[in-house]
C-alpha cells in the first residue's frame, strides 16, 4: 500500500485518500510518458528521459528511456544522424558508413 506521494513515481499524478491513503494515477503522466509507472515513452522514435525525437535519417536510433539517441547507420550511409549517403562505386569500392563515417571510397 502506498501512504505518501512520495511513494508515487515523479511523473505520476497522486490523490490523498481517505484515511490516510494514496493513490497514484498512472494514466495521467506528464509530457510524452505511459505506462504504470510513466517509465515509457509514447513515441516509439524517441530517446531519454525527456523522450526527445531521434534524428536518424537512414538508420536505427538508440531508443527508449534509457536510450541516447545514437545511430546506427544503414549500409552506405554516414554522418552522425545517417543523412548522408556515400558516393563510391558498388561495384569496386567499399565506404566509410556508419555514424562515425565520412563517406570516404577505399
Amino acid at each position: 500500500k502506498i501512504f505518501d506521494c512520495f511513494d508515487c513515481d515523479q511523473n505520476n499524478t497522486c490523490l490523498r485518500t481517505a484515511p490516510n491513503g494514496v493513490l497514484c494515477f498512472p494514466g495521467i503522466c506528464e509530457g510524452h510518458f505511459y505506462n504504470r509507472n510513466c517509465t515509457s515513452c509514447w513515441e516509439s522514435d524517441t530517446y531519454g528521459s525527456s523522450c526527445d525525437l531521434c534524428q536518424c535519417s537512414f538508420g536505427t536510433c538508440n531508443t527508449g528511456v534509457t536510450g541516447d539517441g545514437s545511430c546506427e547507420c544503414d549500409e552506405n550511409y554516414y554522418g552522425i544522424d545517417c543523412s548522408m549517403e556515400c558516393d563510391c562505386d558498388q561495384e569496386t569500392e567499399l565506404c566509410l558508413d556508419g555514424a562515425n563515417g565520412d563517406g570516404s571510397c577505399y
